[in-house]
């Protein structure tokens, strides 16, 4: 009997840590593991027998024949390991990664820029009508099968404003990648409906409502963005698709946000994650700005959670359990229109563009840098502990990166990651 991983399955090094990425009955789990578990994993890749596996392990270590042939009757049983008669005649490659360099598991991939909205308070700045292009599309999914990218959430502008974007589903639908929708429910037509019905059990639609009729229209720029975005949130309930409400606080009194939750948890959203104004692009132009700082929206998470949360809906709070950061820049990244690469979603600096330069390279910077910063507010960090606006970044780089600049580079925290900051940001 020859041993192998199930279809997509693989093992992936990072600098920290190794990993199994597997699917079971369509669904997509990452679990760490250990040397040992690692070792006898990778000899599963249908070409070797239990004799095979066992010369290999010896050729390291003494390896117990029994403790493998447990090892490997548990993870049959599970799901992870199959078994075929037949050496398996396929180039298939289960060991992604190494351990100098992270190459994310999250991929933002904003697909356009195009975006029928005019949303006042959107980060991103003047949109030039871009997307990739079909050949430029199967680049970037053998990117993220070569480098073991486990999860892609496709954005935009808005994404359903993409001509291939059924294209791009099917593609990730074919790697077994948990696939994220991140849209503004303002299209409706044929093809979105064949997207949503395409979604695997493991993917999500996130979904940006922020308020009433009256108050959504008018941030959205659009007098029926109201009537389209409940819709299309009707759709992915229909095909039972995991539904996230995505709302920014920008002057909503409390009260309007409590009906908001009211009415999300009736409309059977999962979760609900609530941000407020990142002053970038087109917020600037406008002049829009959350009138709460960001810690009071923090506090005010946990207090609604614990007023609203039910078993089926769950309001977003947030914590970095101990971790030095969020993981921008390094276990996750946003790739946008032009291919350029950046931390993550919410920051617009640049640390590479795929066009000119190798993604090994730009993963490399992003270790080198992000993996040893810590976050605003961070236990480690004592920069911010007299800061007077403490209230306001928060414990998120990127908020801290763009309240730099408002306090004209008085920050601490930003003075103190400045040298690893200018390795890194080309624009």
């Amino acid at each position: 009997m020859y041993y192998a991983l199930t279809l997509n399955s693989f093992l992936k090094i990072k600098p920290n840590e190794k990993m199994l990425s597997v699917v079971i009955k369509g669904t997509r789990t990452n679990i760490v593991i250990n040397d040992t578990a690692y070792d006898i994993l990778k000899c599963c890749n249908g070409k070797n027998t239990f004799s095979e596996i066992m010369s290999a392990l010896n050729e390291k270590y003494i390896a117990s024949e029994d403790m493998v042939r447990l090892f490997l009757e548990q993870n049959i049983n599970a799901g992870i390991v199959q078994v075929s008669q037949r050496c398996l005649e396929n180039d298939n490659i289960i060991e992604k990664g190494n351990q100098y360099i992270y190459y994310p598991d999250i991929l933002i991939w904003e697909i356009t820029n195009v975006c029928p909205l005019r949303c006042k308070h959107c980060y991103l700045g003047e949109k030039e009508n871009i997307w990739f292009k079909k050949e430029e599309i199967d680049y970037i999914i053998r990117l993220i099968k070569e480098k073991g990218i486990t999860t892609v959430q496709l954005t935009g502008g808005e994404l359903f404003s993409h001509p291939y974007v059924e294209y791009i589903v099917d593609k990730l639908n074919e790697l077994n990648v948990v696939v994220t929708l991140s849209t503004s429910g303002y299209i409706f037509n044929d093809v979105v409906e064949n997207v949503i019905k395409k979604l695997r059990c493991d993917a999500s639609v996130r979904v940006s409502l922020d308020g009433n009729k009256k108050y959504h229209n008018q941030v959205r720029g659009k007098a029926d963005a109201y009537d389209k975005v409940l819709k299309f949130m009707k759709l992915v309930k229909k095909n039972g698709i995991q539904l996230q409400l995505g709302t920014v606080i920008l002057d909503q009194d409390e009260e309007m946000i409590k009906e908001l939750i009211t009415f999300a948890r009736n409309q059977g959203v999962n979760s609900h994650t609530f941000s407020i104004v990142l002053e970038e692009g087109e917020a600037i132009l406008n002049g829009q700005k959350s009138i709460y700082s960001n810690m009071w929206l923090q506090r005010k998470l946990v207090e609604w959670s614990k007023i609203y949360d039910t078993n089926s809906y769950k309001i977003q709070v947030s914590a970095n359990n101990g971790l030095k950061n969020c993981g921008c820049g390094y276990k996750l990244i946003r790739l946008r229109p032009d291919f350029s690469v950046t931390p993550c979603a919410m920051i617009d600096y640049k640390i590479g563009n795929l066009k000119n330069e190798d993604f090994n390279s730009i993963m490399s910077k992003g270790t080198k840098v992000f993996e040893s910063m810590y976050s605003p507010q961070n236990v480690e960090c004592t920069f911010c502990n007299e800061c007077s606006i403490i209230d306001e970044c928060g414990d998120c780089i990127a908020m801290a990166l763009v309240k730099n600049r408002q306090i004209n580079g008085r920050c601490k925290w930003v003075k103190n990651n400045q040298e690893k900051i200018d390795q890194l940001i080309q624009g």
